[in-house]
């Protein structure tokens, strides 16, 4: 039987399921800066997967020390 490997490149819809969050508030976050970057991919607005899981596994720090923790720039 194959598994099916989860995808890397989460959507809105997708990230909003991850995190459990209604889509409203993940945009008012998005909006605030709070959240891990995000980026156009063909028009659509995507997060890294990786990215997600780290913020959470960190205990959802302010972005800035997530930033600076993964060694990011925004």
């Amino acid at each position: 039987m194959k598994t099916i490997a989860e995808p890397l490149i989460l959507s809105i819809a997708e990230t909003v399921r991850l995190l459990g969050l209604p889509r409203r508030t993940l945009y008012r976050l998005m909006n605030a800066g709070a959240l891990p970057p995000s980026f156009k991919l063909g028009g659509k607005r995507v997060f890294r997967r990786a990215d997600l899981e780290k913020w959470i596994a960190l205990g959802l720090p302010p972005i800035e020390r997530f930033l600076t923790l993964t060694e990011r720039k925004r």
